[in-house]
């Protein structure tokens, strides 16, 4: 029996020992230099690399390392012979390399993938998956062959690709182009800062007096930060609107130990920059951020409400009765 190793790679040899004159194992033998020896490329036999490398396993089978330089080499045959007496049966083991161009097996995959397995089609677990092209069973074969609209799945493929071109020729040329004319309508979307959102994005079925009127009732949301306060007023040096022009506006707390609370404003006095809210909070607003959200008043939601009406041609629009 041939073993294979690959080529200068060190490697553990394993061996077993028998008795002289008995077919018994032999265990605890005792080897001495000169006692394992390798002949590389059928050239004379030396001692291997370290002959001190030899170990037992258990119970009469022993392994010995040979190292890069005994696997240098094509071919090689080891052999395990007592040399100042007779304690084991002389032991022989030939074996060869792989995975370098001076080995004996040069391309070992090569090797085996380049044998003719026409005649295992059908054997086995894996010839059976592959199967038999004359036969065309139920099969690898017949799925990639057989099954597909073309001959194989190379046909398949090229008329895959003549109909995406089709579809790209349908859809503007190419995807990209596509795509780049969606991104080109999404960057005309502007929205501005400080909570004020674009009149130009607020237009509701071509109704112009509703876009207006909510452009005008958002642009006058403010997120501001607090100097200080009770649990019922808040004061802010940055709100310089008239008097009550916040009263029935949301009021929420985004920092601080009131975070999350909402209140509605029940009072505001431009004099002190003061905001009266109710319900009131657990804490004393203090140095903590906040949103107004501001109310829709009565005659904003008759503006809104006339102009929608008119629009899609309904009945009398409410009156707030």
């Amino acid at each position: 029996m041939e073993i294979l190793r690959k080529y200068a790679t060190a490697s553990r040899i394993i061996f077993p020992l028998v008795t002289t004159g008995s077919q018994d194992l032999l265990a605890g033998a005792t080897i001495a230099s000169g006692d394992i020896e390798i002949s590389k490329d059928e050239g004379s036999f030396i001692a291997v690399g370290d002959s001190s490398l030899f170990v037992e396993i258990e119970n009469g089978m022993y392994y010995v390392v040979v190292d890069t330089a005994d696997m240098t080499c094509a071919r090689f045959t080891i052999k395990v012979v007592d040399a100042s007496g007779d304690e084991w049966e002389d032991q022989i083991i030939i074996g060869s390399t792989y995975g370098n161009a001076s080995a004996e097996h040069t391309d070992l995959a090569g090797d085996i993938l380049d044998v003719d397995m026409t005649g295992h089609q059908t054997l086995g677990t894996l010839g059976q998956a592959i199967g038999d092209p004359g036969s065309d069973a139920t099969t690898i074969y017949q799925a990639v062959a057989t099954d597909a609209a073309g001959d194989n799945v190379a046909v398949d493929v090229v008329a895959v690709k003549a109909e995406t071109a089709t579809v790209l020729v349908d859809t503007g040329s190419t995807l990209d182009t596509a795509i780049a004319a969606i991104k080109t309508i999404v960057d005309n979307f502007t929205f501005t800062q400080a909570n004020q959102v674009d009149a130009y994005t607020l237009a509701l079925n071509n109704l112009t007096v509703p876009a207006v009127v909510l452009s005008t009732w958002l642009a006058q949301g403010k997120a501001s930060t607090a100097q200080s306060g009770t649990s019922t007023t808040l004061v802010d040096t940055a709100l310089t609107q008239a008097n009550d022009v916040r009263n029935g506006s949301l009021l929420i707390f985004t920092t601080g130990t009131n975070v999350g609370r909402a209140a509605i404003v029940t009072d505001f006095d431009a004099g002190t920059d003061t905001v009266t809210f109710h319900p009131a909070v657990p804490d004393a607003v203090t140095t903590e951020q906040y949103t107004l959200i501001p109310g829709l008043g009565y005659s904003d939601v008759r503006l809104i409400n006339a102009a929608a009406v008119v629009g899609d041609g309904s009945a009398t629009p409410w009156d707030g009765a």
